[in-house]
């Protein structure tokens, strides 16, 4: 008993956007089209571009549990949440280039 490959590959895949961001972060700080990139590909996670990210993410989580509550299909409310990322993270960096 013990981790074997297979966990290895699964925990890898579970890590990955985070280390992604992280590079980005580090590589390439403050650009916008890194940011929706990253909210398209991982959906609010991508939240964690800019600091103070988890807020975000945790607002989005929100809005998706409420909605798989009122629509019972788990896909559709995850679409939606993910969609609802990509102008959040427009918004937030609007405030960033404005200086508020």
């Amino acid at each position: 008993m013990g981790i074997g490959i297979p966990e290895l590959i699964v925990l890898l895949i579970l890590l990955l956007p985070f280390i992604l961001i992280v590079v980005l972060r580090k590589h390439y700080p403050n650009h916008l089209w890194v940011g929706i990139a990253l909210c398209l590909f991982f959906g609010g996670i991508g939240q964690f571009y800019i600091p103070k990210g988890g807020w975000y993410f945790l607002g989005l989580a929100l809005i998706y549990v409420l909605l798989n509550a009122v629509t019972h299909n788990p896909a559709s409310s995850m679409m939606i949440a993910n969609s609802i990322s990509v102008p959040v993270i427009w918004w937030r960096f609007s405030k960033l280039s404005n200086g508020i």
